[in-house]
């Protein structure tokens, strides 16, 4: 985009507030990444991953293959598997596909996810 063409487009007040909303958003939702990675335990980064998508969603339905969480979070898929399992035995979640599950307790995956 040229200089002269962005000054324009950004010069009425809606789309300059449009454009800063979404880069806030953007900002956002990287520290909030940054935040998950930095948590040291599995379970925790997974349930804190979790917790996000939903809010970010607005959704309690997760669709999101084994692999790309993994890999969003830095884990080995095996680790990943171990730890849904887990949260899936203490009924925070429940598997509905192959790539999907719903969350059933929010409060104690935010519990799982400070600790």
């Amino acid at each position: 985009i040229e200089r002269n063409a962005f000054e324009h487009v950004v010069s009425t007040s809606s789309t300059s507030l449009r454009i800063i909303s979404l880069l806030s958003q953007k900002l956002h939702d990287a520290n909030e990444r940054a935040r998950v990675l930095s948590l040291s335990s599995p379970k925790s980064r997974i349930a804190a991953h979790i917790i996000y998508r939903a809010e970010r969603q607005e959704s309690k339905i997760i669709t999101m293959r084994l692999s790309d969480l993994a890999s969003s979070l830095s884990l080995r898929p095996e680790t990943v598997s171990r730890k849904l399992q887990e949260l899936i035995k203490e009924r925070a979640i429940k598997k509905i596909s192959q790539s999907a599950f719903i969350v059933l307790d929010f409060e104690k995956l935010e519990f799982i996810a400070q600790n």
